[in-house]
């Protein structure tokens, strides 16, 4: 079973979009508590680890900083492997190229590690009684932490495909279950992902904290997109309505973080902050990134109407252009038959009208379908090769050559009428009663491709002042256009007019 592309594309725009807020929210968070209250949290911690080995700490060189470049390094390193190396490696193979790149990410985490660790825990530095003890120790163990990182991002990349593969079951096999459907099971795996990353990160009350914040991030997409967004556009100040229902989400979203954390946590300080901060990234980035979404999608479901209404029109087109064919070809057959009832009374004008009535069922009933199987549609050329040989049968100066295979795969099927107007055209201008004349037509099949091949002698007809004389017939015209609607890139047409003989050579990709 494969991952559906539809599904790996949606699913990573909005997992783009949620890790990318989720950092955000944390990085706001994290400076939020170092730089409002610095003599709280981790940092007291380390300062106190500073003073015990009287070593002057310094909050923003010893912890502010190396922090902040540790997890922005995270941050890049992790979007790039999981959104453009991984991907290529998955769609290639694996390959020596492959490792070259992740060696690099992986060294870069690891002296990210090292170098902000010399500032972190610099106090090793006398704790250990030697510096050189005290390198080996933060090389050793930020070697393991790197390689635990690495053990967190395939624990990672197994849960995602592993619910890429669910959603693309349910894709094809449609639960009944509302909630396995694609978009509850797309925001469900995002949040146990977010959660993963979390827990690798965080300690069980902040990603309680996180785990608190991302239903209502997600709560506020659904009721964002699907109801605030699409009420709002009803009310003629719409975007001070849209802003009354999100800051009204935000105060309750302040309300619920702030009971949960605080009550479960009993954090009253973190609780508070986390949901001040919540709803300030609600109304400040969420809300006004929802709206610029919702837009954006509205405008490719407009592009795809307007693609649906071309479509439509290329559909009436090539129905309008048949109603041209079918009386063409209608009025040449009768007037045969005319033709062959004033000249001859004999089995062969009964054998014509047989043929005629053929091809006009053929019209009314097989010439209406997208396509036809394609012994049906070389019989009727058969039939319209027939009655013209009969119109000719008198004349000695005419050669007449078709080759057409009689055994064809029932499988194989071509779109109707899309043969026939170049013969027809053949016969039209490449027959002359008072002048030498030929047509040879060679049809040949290759698997799934059709060769078609055409030469007939052309005519001065300037002494008939026909008004046609250097033109090939409507038919022609017709049968260039439904090629390129019906058979875009799965047709070669080569048309060759020499000063004695006019060449057709069609080469066509059936199905």
């Amino acid at each position: 079973m494969h991952i559906s592309p539809t599904i790996k594309s949606r699913f990573t725009q909005i997992e783009f979009w949620g890790l990318t807020s989720v950092f955000s929210i944390g990085l706001l968070f994290f400076t939020w508590q170092s730089l409002g209250s610095p003599d709280s949290g981790e940092g007291r911690a380390l300062q106190r680890e500073f003073s015990e080995w009287g070593i002057q700490f310094g909050y923003y060189k010893h912890y502010f900083i190396p922090v902040v470049l540790r997890f922005l390094t995270y941050f890049v390193c992790f979007m790039y492997l999981n959104f453009r190396l991984l991907p290529n490696i998955i769609e290639n193979g694996f390959t020596w190229n492959s490792l070259l790149l992740i060696l690099p990410g992986f060294s870069i985490i690891l002296g990210m590690n090292v170098a902000s660790d010399f500032y972190l825990h610099a106090y090793l530095m006398k704790s250990l009684g030697n510096e050189d003890k005290a390198v080996a120790y933060i090389w050793q163990s930020n070697l393991i932490y790197s390689l635990w990182l690495c053990f967190a991002f395939a624990t990672y990349t197994l849960v995602k495909y592993g619910g890429l593969l669910l959603l693309s079951y349910f894709e094809i096999h449609t639960p009944k279950v509302a909630y396995l459907r694609q978009t509850p099971l797309i925001t469900w795996l995002m949040i146990v992902l977010i959660g993963l990353v979390l827990s690798f990160f965080s300690n069980p009350a902040i990603s309680l904290l996180w785990l608190t914040i991302l239903p209502v991030l997600s709560v506020f997409y659904y009721l964002g997109y699907y109801r605030f967004i699409p009420f709002a556009l009803t009310k003629k100040r719409t975007k001070l309505v849209y802003a009354f229902l999100v800051i009204a989400y935000s105060i309750l979203s302040w309300m619920f973080i702030a009971a949960i954390v605080m009550g479960i946590a009993n954090r009253e300080y973190p609780g508070m902050l986390a949901a001040v901060s919540t709803s300030f990234f609600l109304a400040i980035i969420a809300a006004p990134a929802l709206w610029v979404w919702f837009h954006y999608q509205q405008k490719r479901k407009e592009n795809v109407q307007v693609l649906e209404q071309k479509l439509g029109q290329s559909t009436a087109q090539l129905d309008h252009l048949r109603t041209q064919i079918n009386p063409h070809f209608l009025f040449n057959a009768l007037n045969t038959v005319y033709g062959l009832a004033l000249t001859e009374k004999a089995d062969s004008t009964a054998d014509a009208i047989e043929k005629i009535s053929e091809m006009m069922r053929f019209m009314l009933r097989e010439n209406q379908e997208a396509s036809i199987p394609l012994h049906k549609d070389l019989e009727y050329l058969s039939n319209y090769i027939s009655i013209q040989k009969m119109r000719l049968a008198h004349s000695h100066d005419i050669d007449l050559q078709f080759d057409i295979p009689e055994s064809i795969d029932p499988a194989l099927s071509i779109a109707p009428m899309i043969l026939i107007p170049f013969v027809e055209n053949a016969f039209k201008h490449g027959i002359s009663l008072q002048s030498p004349s030929f047509i040879r037509l060679v049809i040949t099949l290759e698997e799934n491709q059709l060769f078609f091949t055409l030469q007939n002698s052309t005519h001065d007809r300037h002494w008939l002042n026909d008004p046609e004389e250097k033109n090939h017939g409507i038919g022609l015209q017709n049968v260039q256009q439904r090629l390129a609607l019906l058979y875009p890139q799965k047709h070669i047409l080569e048309a060759k007019e020499l000063p004695d003989q006019y060449k057709v050579a069609l080469t066509l990709l059936l199905q």
